[in-house]
């Protein structure tokens, strides 16, 4: 080979970097354009996620505990899920958050760069040569069909990057039994993103296996034969997976505080999907729009699915190889295939969107294969080969395109006991990606099976990177890009608003921010789930596979609303909700200004408590009264005779059916209130239709989030003794039933909240080396001890401290910490320490050092060339 290895690599790294800046062109994204890429979960979860770390980075406040996630979590799995790259670090070359989203398309294109020179490194290595042609599909492998339909979910791009440096690791293990390469390279895959970096781990023991049983001799006993390879192989990835303890220790314990997404229904045999898969081979199979639901993502050009068939009819490739060839794809497929071993692929259960993350392994040795057909050459190829090969493509792709129709209607008669009730099955392929796909094959199969054309190679090169182009921008077909220049107009204006309300000083204390000028940037809905994230403030809302269930529950059975186990809002706040949980502002923004409110309710970050309150437990069951819970909450901080939610009575019902074939029924009350105060309805079973919902004639504002789902509905503030007239649509005829009207006593309400003012707790938070701090103090009048509530979420990985002695914190209402206080001054230190992090260094340590002693062990003993690299995979 070539002194100068890195020649081909940077040509691949500059295809794949110009096709990028032109697909990026041509769907004019910024900085290319003014649309953005505030779409899907990077623009609800990963914009947000960014502009916390670029925020903290940049003012020496990084923490593993955010105030930011609803009320408070560890922050640990967010960072190591979503913002390890080191590609993350180029947001700290702007300082200005705003520019984010203009800056995650660089990335992208920088990853999709990087990409390419990695795979074609990996094949120069592979096959011992330096091509072009290597460097053509390096670019291929760096625009899969994985790439184009996920290049948005920015953190998985990593691992197409680290992949063919695994892979080389692992044939330098195989061919000289060194274990250094594989181990670092597959160490970098784990560590920047644990979940991809996972399958890879699994990924790699196939590859092994598919490697020993090519170079195994016929008359080798396979074990006994590889055995000291095997050995190294798997105490090195074992040794590996060790190492990162400290990232996956800490990281596990916290995702054990989320929602537990697995089922039975996960490790059943039903198929994940059917013939539309064959669609796949060809371009825009699937877009936007199909993105949470569609067959594995396989494309990889025609010219490397033809040169792949070819591979397997070549009469100079050993039949051997196209046995085990054969056999690991068709492994690889039915594994996703099956919905039990799709479930272990993506760590136990199935994705929630964004189905078979794994598919890009199969691009991957597709490519591998292609090579092998255009390295023997097509000359020798029987001419009836050359006719029936992109025949049979083009009648699976034709074949593919009917399945589409055909699968959801199989699996939901079939199998519909084995999917859950949210999720989506696939959608019908495009007759246009149809059409487009066959004239790619009849174009590329007459370039390859017909050599003498004038200007072959190149004429190919441009059908390839045409097809790149017409596959990315099928795959992006409907997707409602956001508009850079508002959102960064918008976004400078609220957070120098916020910063105003913020900055003042460290007191913990929350913000509902309940409007935000950043929606008028995005042509999707936007719900602002992760706005604290993003502006860097203490708030309710928050939206992520991190978010802490006991949380979650708590929120929700106090009347918030909660669309799925990664979703918590505001919405349904009451004023002893903002009480419990140190909301000391509301926000609204209107026009560009910011409507600011100093809640009435606020009394610090946490009060004194009656022991009766210690011990209150909250119904939670899907159908409980969050009118009840908050009641019994009142009662336990301040008894009374007379409760402080009353039941407003129904005065008059009107029912009326709005058509006779419709099953709907038009609902109009006459409610008077009894003191003076918010009304709120209290729906048990969440079936009302709000968006029809008015007020004494006002129509109540809306949002499609919530439409069939339960939370506390406020329906206005009233003087004392008013009519009120509600009206509404529902499919219920009972609905009286189940509908509940409540009026808060506003005046008690008040009483309770002087109470806890009386005594309450107002403690200032600090960071240092990635720890957070909540220091105050409190004074407790009372002969006795008390007990102190804090508006903080109870966490094993607080440590508490009063006047200098370790206390252990108590867990009340379900999720929220509760203090034992002494008679006279208290003054309490909170420190967060991640659960797992010191034993997760420690087995890290641990196990790098043994890895370290055997890799000196095994080198110091002589060079083995188990199987020699220049023979591997040359026949």
């Amino acid at each position: 080979m070539s002194k100068n290895r890195f020649f081909f690599p940077l040509i691949a790294a500059l295809i794949s970097l110009s096709l990028g800046i032109l697909i990026m062109a041509a769907a004019q994204i910024t900085p290319f354009g003014n649309n953005n890429l505030l779409i899907s979960d990077m623009g609800s979860q990963y914009i947000a996620f960014f502009s916390s770390l670029h925020h903290t980075l940049l003012t020496n406040s990084f923490q593993f505990y955010s105030f930011s996630q609803s009320l408070g979590a560890n922050f640990f799995p967010t960072i190591a899920y979503y913002l390890i790259s080191p590609f993350n670090f180029l947001f700290l070359l702007f300082p200005n958050a705003a520019v984010i989203s203009k800056i995650v398309t660089i990335i992208i294109i920088l990853k999709i760069t990087a990409a390419a020179f990695s795979m074609t490194y990996f094949l120069e290595r592979h096959f011992k040569q330096q091509q072009i042609m290597l460097a053509i599909l390096g670019s291929i492998y760096s625009f899969c069909g994985f790439v184009a339909l996920n290049y948005f979910n920015i953190m998985w791009l990593d691992t197409l990057i680290w992949l063919p440096l695994v892979i080389n690791g692992l044939e330098l293990l195989v061919s000289t039994g060194r274990t250094r390469n594989f181990f670092s390279w597959l160490f970098i895959s784990i560590l920047t993103n644990f979940y991809l970096g996972y399958m890879t781990c699994l990924f790699a023991c196939f590859y092994f296996i598919y490697t020993l049983l090519e170079k195994s001799k016929p008359q080798q006993h396979f074990w006994h034969g590889n055995f000291s390879i095997i050995i190294k192989f798997l105490i090195s990835e074992f040794l590996c997976a060790l190492s990162a303890a400290f990232l996956l220790l800490p990281t596990a314990l916290g995702m054990l505080q989320t929602a537990k997404g697995g089922s039975l229904k996960d490790f059943t045999l039903a198929p994940q999907f059917g013939l539309e898969f064959l669609s796949q081979l060809g371009v825009g199979a699937s877009d936007y729009m199909s993105r949470l639901a569609h067959a594995p993502s396989i494309f990889s050009t025609t010219f490397v699915t033809l040169l792949t068939l070819c591979f397997f009819v070549h009469p100079q490739i050993k039949n051997s190889s196209k046995k085990n060839a054969a056999v690991l794809l068709i492994i690889l497929l039915l594994s996703m295939l099956f919905r039990v071993s799709n479930s272990i692929w993506h760590l136990g259960q199935q994705p929630a969107g964004f189905p078979f993350r794994n598919s890009f392994f199969i691009s991957f040795m597709l490519i591998i294969f292609a090579y092998q057909a255009w390295e023997k050459g097509l000359l020798d190829l029987d001419r009836r080969w050359k006719q029936l090969l992109p025949m049979l493509l083009a009648s699976a792709i034709v074949l593919g395109y009917l399945g589409s129709y055909l699968t959801p209607w199989f699996l939901r008669h079939y199998f519909a006991q084995s999917f859950k009730g949210e999720e989506l099955l696939p959608q019908s392929t495009s007759l246009t990606s149809v059409i487009l796909s066959l004239i790619f094959i009849l174009l590329t199969s007459f370039l390859i099976f017909w050599p003498k054309i004038i200007w072959r190679k190149s004429l190919l090169t441009s059908i390839i990177g045409f097809e790149i182009i017409c596959n990315f921008l099928l795959a992006m077909q409907g997707t409602p890009f956001g508009n850079q220049t508002i959102y960064q107009k918008n976004f400078n204006l609220e957070a120098a608003q916020i910063k105003q309300l913020t900055q003042s000083s460290n007191e913990l204390f929350r913000v509902n921010n309940s409007n935000s000028l950043i929606n008028k940037a995005y042509r999707e809905n936007y719900y602002n789930y992760n706005d604290p994230l993003l502006f860097n403030f203490y708030g309710i809302d928050f939206y992520s596979s991190t978010l802490n269930e006991a949380t979650r529950k708590t929120l929700h059975s106090l009347g918030l609303f909660s669309k799925n186990v990664r979703r918590i809002s505001s919405l349904g706040l009451t004023p002893v909700t903002e009480l419990l949980f140190g909301i000391k502002y509301s926000l609204t923004f209107a026009d560009k200004q910011p409507l600011i409110r100093t809640n009435n309710s606020f009394a610090g970050s946490g009060f004194i408590v009656s022991p009766a309150f210690a011990t209150l437990q909250l119904k939670m069951q899907h159908k409980s009264s969050a009118i009840i819970n908050q009641e019994k909450i009142l009662q336990a901080l301040k008894r009374s005779n007379e409760p402080y939610f009353k039941e407003v009575q129904i005065q008059t019902v009107k029912k009326a059916a709005i058509a006779p074939s419709s099953n709907s029924y038009k609902y109009t009350y006459i409610i008077k209130n009894s003191a003076a105060g918010p009304v709120y309805l209290d729906n048990a079973i969440g079936h009302n239709n709000y968006v029809t919902m008015r007020v004494n004639g006002r129509k109540l504002p809306f949002s499609s989030e919530t439409k069939r789902h339960k939370y506390l509905r406020y329906i206005g503030n009233f003087p004392r003794q008013k009519k009120i007239q509600i009206s509404f649509s529902t499919k219920k005829p009972n609905a009286k039933k189940y509908m509940h009207f409540y009026n808060l006593d506003q005046a008690k309400f008040q009483e309770v909240v002087n109470q806890a003012r009386h005594q309450n707790f107002t403690p200032q938070i600090s960071t240092s080396l990635g720890q957070t701090k909540i220091s105050g103090s409190i004074k407790v009048t009372s002969q006795h001890s008390q007990m102190l509530y804090l508006a903080v979420p109870y966490d094993k990985g607080w440590q508490v401290q009063r006047n200098n002695k370790t206390i252990t914190p108590q867990r009340a209402l379900g999720s929220m910490m509760i203090l034992k206080l002494k008679p006279g001054d208290n003054h309490l230190i909170l420190s967060y320490h991640v659960p797992g992090l010191k034993l997760g260094l420690l087995i890290s340590l641990s196990s790098f050092f043994l890895y370290v002693l055997l890799e000196f062990y095994w080198s110091s003993k002589p060079c083995h060339q188990y199987y020699p690299k220049k023979a591997l995979f040359k026949d």
